[in-house]
């Protein structure tokens, strides 16, 4: 792995203020207008007005994780301008006030990132591909790659080419992955919410336990 290259993973800080209030948070919609899992889905039309109810009445994080997308403030998304990341930004309307819900202000964005990158070097990892029973053939990961999906990763060994973008997807396993200048901005700009995981050969990975 190329010395020079450090890989950062985007987790939730949940000791942040306000964050516990995101817990238990209701769409108003079973599901998106795009596939999550999908990324060829992103560029659909939206014509659907997103709600998302949460449990205190208020919201003073920039930042938190809605797998496998970010949901985020007016301050993340100029972030996310300044490093020049690819990204379409679903505006959408957050609830709070308990029974009688209100809209909190501010404006707030489902993410949905445009950009993954396989970081995985297959020939000198040790893991294990789910397998549809009926066929016997891997799971892939979305319709749209050739990727398949990774039951377990008992030894993860980054490739050494890769060059990371500001924003984007681990293909092997969903990580929400960021460069070192996306974590610098972020810090910068006292974004709220948001903790950066750096990474090392070797990592494990479990489909139903993460990391």
């Amino acid at each position: 792995m190329n010395k020079e290259t450090n890989f950062y993973k985007l987790e939730y800080n949940v000791g942040q203020n306000g964050a516990e209030y995101f817990v238990g948070a209701r769409w108003n919609v079973d599901e998106f207008e795009w596939d999550p899992l999908d990324p060829s889905t992103y560029t659909r039309d939206v014509r659907q007005h997103y709600e998302c109810a949460i449990q205190g009445d208020k919201f003073e994080v920039d930042c938190w994780l809605y797998n496998p997308h970010i949901c985020g403030s007016k301050k993340l998304i100029e972030v996310l301008d300044v490093v020049g990341a690819r990204y379409r930004a679903i505006p959408f309307d957050l609830l709070g006030g308990g029974k009688k819900k209100k809209k909190i202000d501010g404006e707030h964005y489902i993410i949905l990132i445009k950009e993954g990158v396989s970081m995985m070097d297959a020939s000198r990892s040790e893991y294990e591909v789910m397998v549809d029973l009926e066929t016997g053939r891997p799971v892939p990961e979305a319709p749209s790659t050739n990727h398949p999906r990774y039951e377990k990763i008992d030894r993860f060994i980054f490739r050494d080419d890769i060059k990371p973008p500001p924003l984007y997807t681990c293909t092997e396993t969903g990580w929400i992955m960021v460069s070192e200048e996306f974590m610098r901005v972020s810090e910068e700009a006292h974004l709220s919410g948001p903790t950066f995981v750096r990474l090392f050969n070797g990592i494990k990975y479990d489909a139903f336990d993460g990391i």
